[in-house]
């Protein structure tokens, strides 16, 4: 064992003991195993109408009970201290003798776990009716006992030994009368007995106070705690360990929303800046790519007999004409036009969207079904128009897209028919109001039942942190949210997971 830790579980005797009863703001006394008493403080003087000198090794507890209860006193003294496996406190209403009358206390007595066994016992007055009389206003130790029992801190007084001489607050999830008296260390887990110890022995050696930031249990509940170690001297040595306990869980969990909100803030600033040069790209392919069309519809028409160059020559142009749509969706895309609302229509939008991601999704050999029919008059007669700003909407449907590829990706890392992503519209009547409803589907990983009610709270993600933020979903469901719809998802884990985008219709009819 370690010179500190010799020095935190040796046994101090009463000494440790004074500078406490000096500050306690309730009569109290020491009692040894034969009864007598070792040690009072100044409010049991006043409470006897004695002074130290006259009681302190001198007198028994039995001299100060009224004679009709000293065999009951008697009685939960042996009950509760010399048998095993008793608890550490007992309560009793009795009678003290003041010199001239009795008069009617309430004690609270506590087993110190020292060689010796000694009773530490606190007293309170009672009233004519029995109930605790209140200490008076001006009173200073009224002051100090409102300042300790109903602060915001736990604060906590230990002997040399560790074993607890006051405790103002519920600890390790029992009552404070339940740990009054027991030893710290023992009724603490061990890392966290283990951790403390040696703080405190640092400040047994050094004399200073010292500081401690932890994420434990000390209350019962796993929460972030800030604690002070300070030495309780007299004439120079000290003589008792005072600790404060803050509950700093609301301050450590705003500072780290402050961190996710710095880093999503530096994220979007880069995604700026990506979305500033793709346009400049987009904007340096679109005028070559101009050039490559009208030379190549030139071709064509000097190539009409020569039937093997005058497919070759539309194959060019109808995939130079894809690039184009491409080129022009993402030059829509990195536009600003936040703000600006208008009628719009989910299938073309979504229809946009897909244009957007299709060079990926063919890379990655993703079916898409459904698009087609997305901007198919025909087929979407019914369904209204939405008021909204488009490119916040394309920005919802090019996340859940992008989601499903993440998820059809991490499933089939290879190509697979089972890589599909179906899309889709209809019309909706909810509470007899008409709404539109987008739907994209899946067939990938799916979402976890645990997860199905997190997906859309910010930072949230089930990705590793080089791929996603968390911020994704979130965002989204909150561009729906202001746009008067709603979000839902079914999922079935490692089998599929549907996203409904639900947004109301507007008054004008597509």
């Amino acid at each position: 064992m370690s010179q500190e830790n010799s020095i935190l579980l040796s046994d101090s005797g009463t000494r440790s003991y004074e500078t406490l009863f000096e500050y306690q703001p309730l009569a109290a006394f020491l009692v040894e195993a034969d009864g007598t008493i070792s040690l009072v403080n100044h409010r049991f003087e006043l409470l006897s109408g004695k002074t130290k000198q006259d009681i302190q090794n001198r007198m028994k507890w039995t001299q100060f009970a009224h004679p009709d209860d000293i065999e009951s006193l008697m009685d939960a003294f042996l009950n509760n201290f010399q048998k095993q496996h008793k608890p550490h406190l007992f309560t009793a209403r009795t009678r003290l003798f003041n010199g001239s009358a009795y008069r009617k206390v309430f004690i609270r007595a506590n087993r110190i776990p020292t060689a010796n066994e000694t009773i530490l016992v606190q007293l309170q007055e009672l009233d004519e009716e029995g109930l605790l009389k209140d200490y008076s206003l001006e009173d200073s130790d009224y002051r100090w006992r409102s300042f300790l029992m109903e602060g915001l801190d736990i604060v906590v007084i230990l002997d040399l030994s560790g074993n607890i001489l006051f405790v103002n607050k519920t600890l390790t999830g029992a009552s404070a009368e339940e740990v009054q008296g027991r030893n710290l260390f023992q009724i603490l887990k061990k890392t966290d007995a283990l951790k403390l110890q040696s703080f405190i022995s640092k400040v047994l050696v050094t004399g200073n106070a010292e500081s401690v930031e932890e994420w434990s249990s000390f209350t019962g509940k796993k929460s972030h705690y800030f604690i002070r170690i300070s030495p309780v001297t007299k004439q120079g040595e000290i003589s008792a360990i005072l600790l404060t306990v803050s509950d700093t869980t609301k301050q450590k969990e705003s500072d780290s929303d402050r961190l996710r909100r710095m880093e999503s803030q530096r994220h979007r600033q880069k995604l700026e800046a990506l979305g500033t040069l793709a346009a400049g790209v987009a904007h340096e392919i679109n005028n070559p790519l101009t050039g490559i069309l009208n030379y190549a519809e030139l071709v064509k028409e000097q190539v009409e007999e020569n039937e093997t160059l005058l497919r070759n020559v539309e194959v060019i142009i109808r995939e130079s004409e894809r690039i184009s749509g491409i080129v022009r969706s993402l030059l829509g895309f990195a536009h600003k036009e936040e703000g600006i609302k208008a009628h719009v229509s989910t299938g073309e939008i979504m229809h946009s969207s897909i244009q957007l991601l299709l060079p990926f999704l063919s890379k990655d050999a993703i079916i898409m079904e459904g698009v087609d029919t997305l901007i198919d008059s025909e087929k979407n007669m019914d369904i209204p128009l939405v008021i909204g700003e488009p490119q916040k909407l394309k920005q919802v449907f090019l996340n859940l897209i992008t989601n499903a590829r993440d998820s059809l990706n991490d499933k089939f890392p290879f190509p697979s028919e089972k890589k599909r992503i179906i899309v889709g519209q209809r019309q909706l009547f909810r509470n007899g109001e008409r709404y539109v409803e987008v739907t994209v589907k899946d067939f990938g990983i799916g979402i976890r039942e645990e997860n199905i009610n997190r997906i859309f709270d910010p930072f949230f993600t089930t990705k590793p942190t080089t791929v996603g933020t968390g911020l994704g979903l979130s965002v989204s469901y909150d561009i729906v949210r202001e746009m008067s719809g709603d979000m839902d998802v079914e999922s079935v884990e490692d089998e599929y997971a549907v996203f409904h985008v639900i947004l109301p219709a507007a008054e004008k009819i597509s």
